[in-house]
């Protein structure tokens, strides 16, 4: 009966080591996304500086950088995981005023 109960033990422990690194992979992969998505918002209004500042100010590294045109698209790291974000600039008429 002991073996068993040290068996079933174990197995408890491996399942909640493997749901606790899964837990740490997605807050990471969210820490990253959410990085991208704030570096693209700060490239279309600062430029290639102002997206690196703000990634890094939330933990992550600014790896790609492309503004064609105003749309601009960014690759953040966070550890071993990266995320992708776009943003750009959209005139609304109907909002009653220029961008900027």
């Amino acid at each position: 009966m002991l073996p068993l109960a040290a068996g079933l033990i174990g197995v408890a422990l491996l399942v909640l080591l493997a749901l606790g690194e899964l837990g740490r992979i997605a807050v990471t992969r969210a820490k990253a996304q959410a990085a991208a998505d704030s570096a693209a918002l700060a490239g279309v209004y600062e430029g290639r500086d102002g997206a690196a500042d703000l990634a890094r100010h939330n933990g992550a590294t600014l790896v790609g950088y492309d503004d064609l045109d105003g749309r601009v698209a960014v690759r953040v790291r966070v550890g071993v995981v990266e995320a992708v974000a776009t943003a750009e600039w959209v005139f609304d008429p109907a909002a009653g005023g220029a961008p900027g």
